[in-house]
This record gives structure tokens, sequence and C-alpha cells, in this order.
């Protein structure tokens, strides 16, 4: 990156800084305050789309992503990022191209997963196309109408972001999951 120091953080919407190369490292999921409760793993903090609520597993899955920022994870494949991710962060398995409970696009969070289906985006300016089919994300933050994602083989093995209005999906479809964590029931 030009004009920045390699020790100076990089941060990205959400508040999260890709700075921190240890698994240690907590990454914040919102620019928002915690809420916290007296179990550790019912730990949640606001999103930064109000009225939303990211879990302490969705948090883990993008620290996950954020701390591989600018990396290749496994094979380089969007669906392994996210696998990954899941299985770093103790959440169920994927099973296929379903990672968890199916959830309304608007009601995404940081750490939920996104699944493109030829999924066709244009403006006056630029097209995208996530999934020729399918293609994985993972959802770090919402803000004034863009979701910005992690993920990986879009044009680089390395996890990489991109930030999306899904206003402007003219084709194909998003679906939006929950992960579970691995104690929890199946979705």
């Amino acid at each position: 990156m030009r004009g920045r120091s390699s020790s100076s953080p990089r941060t990205f919407p959400g508040g999260f800084s890709g700075k921190a190369k240890t698994r240690d490292r907590k990454a914040t999921a919102s620019a928002g305050p915690e809420k916290q409760k007296k179990k550790g793993s019912s730990r949640k903090t606001e999103s930064p789309r109000p009225g939303g609520v990211v879990t302490e597993l969705n948090r883990k899955i993008v620290a996950f992503a954020v701390n591989n920022l600018g990396r290749r994870v496994g094979d380089g494949e969007c669906w392994t990022l996210a696998a990954q991710a899941m299985k770093q962060s103790g959440a169920q398995p994927p099973r296929g191209y379903v990672f968890g409970r199916t959830i309304s696009l608007k009601d995404a969070n940081p750490g939920d997963i996104l699944q493109f289906k030829s999924a066709r985006f244009e403006t006056a300016r630029e097209r995208k196309l996530l999934g020729t089919p399918n293609h994985t994300a993972i959802v770090y933050a919402t803000r004034d109408g863009k979701t910005f994602v992690l993920h990986q083989n879009f044009g680089s093995k390395k996890v990489t972001t991109l930030d999306l209005d899904f206003q402007d999906l003219v084709s194909g479809s998003v679906i939006a999951y929950r992960p579970l964590a691995a104690s929890a029931g199946s979705p």
C-alpha cells in the first residue's frame, strides 16, 4: 500500500483492523458498544446496522477472516475460507453450500455467510458477477446501504474485501446463513 507504513493498522468498515496476525487477537465486530452477559459465549455486540446483534461465534468467524486478509486460506477457494473460519470458530461445518440457518438477507450481520448463485450486480459504472455458478463470502460490516464482505477466489486466491449494494442485484440470487455453534442442533 502506498503511503502507509507496514506497522500502521489498516481499519475497515465496522471498526476492524487488519494489523494483528495472532489468533488470540480480538477483532471488534462493530463501532458500537459491547453488551456483556454473564456467560462468556453469549456475549453479543451491536451490529453496525440498527437492530442487529452479532454473536460471539460470528465475531470469531470475522476475526479469522480479517486475520487472513492478504493471505491464501487452504486451497484459495471461496468456500474454503468460510469453512475454515467456521471450523476455527467452533461452528457446525457447512453441508455443501449450506452454512447454518437460512436468514433474510436484510438481517445478515457480521460473521454471517453469503452464498451467491450467478449473482450479477450492475451500476452505471461497473458490473460484478459473483458465482459462476456459486461464490461464498463472509459479511464483516454493513453501512450506508452497503454490505462489506471478506472472501477469496474473486480475482485473487487471497482473502480480499468487496462492498456490495444488494439493490444493484439484477439477476441471480444471494442466500444468507447464520452459522450455528457445533454444540447446537442441525440447521
